[in-house]
């Protein structure tokens, strides 16, 4: 929000109210942040430190939480190559294949890739993938892989796969399409 809209806020509440509650409004909208978490997190960027991430990282902090990181066997992005209508080679799941939680191989394009390439590349039950780039509205945007067939993924999507005696697929899916999920993959994006 940019101070020029925090004050506008702040007038119309003035005028329709006669009440001072700028210290409400500010503490809302604005973060102090000290130059040792600058370092630690090497982000300068203003939105990394939005109150809404902030009040995130303090739930975190509350509870016993750990990186999904160190519960991984692979993340990885897809495949960048020309894709095709016409179905020669592979189905490529995109971002549009992504709705609800669960990927779909609705309209499908499809890339003419190798058999090395394929292998490296094939979508397994229970991967997990996400939309890394794009707008806000489809950065997040996760879906669990339960289809059969052969896919692989596009390169603006990342492949999740667990180590299932410590995370299983289907919640790390159901916690990444959650208010706290979409905010953990939307802070880390840029």
């Amino acid at each position: 929000m940019s101070a020029k809209h925090i004050w506008q806020k702040f007038t119309k509440f003035q005028e329709t109210t006669g009440k001072n509650k700028m210290p409400e409004i500010i503490a809302d909208n604005i973060s102090i942040v000290e130059t040792k978490e600058l370092e630690r997190f090497s982000r300068i960027d203003a939105e990394y430190y939005h109150p809404k991430y902030l009040a995130l990282q303090r739930l975190y902090k509350k509870g016993d939480w750990s990186p999904i990181g160190r519960h991984l066997t692979n993340c990885e992005y897809g495949i960048s190559i020309a894709m095709n209508t016409e179905g020669k080679g592979y189905g490529i799941l995109r971002m549009d294949n992504l709705d609800g939680g669960f990927a779909f191989d609705d309209d499908l394009k499809y890339a003419p890739i190798d058999e090395k390439v394929f292998t490296k590349y094939r979508l397994q039950k229970d991967d997990i993938l996400f939309n890394r780039v794009n707008s806000e509205e489809f950065v997040g945007r996760t879906g669990i892989y339960k289809l059969q067939g052969n896919h692989v993924f596009a390169s603006y999507l990342v492949r999740l796969q667990t180590k299932e005696s410590e995370l299983l697929p289907d919640f790390l899916n159901i916690f990444l399409n959650t208010k706290y999920g979409v905010l953990s993959i939307r802070r880390m994006s840029r």
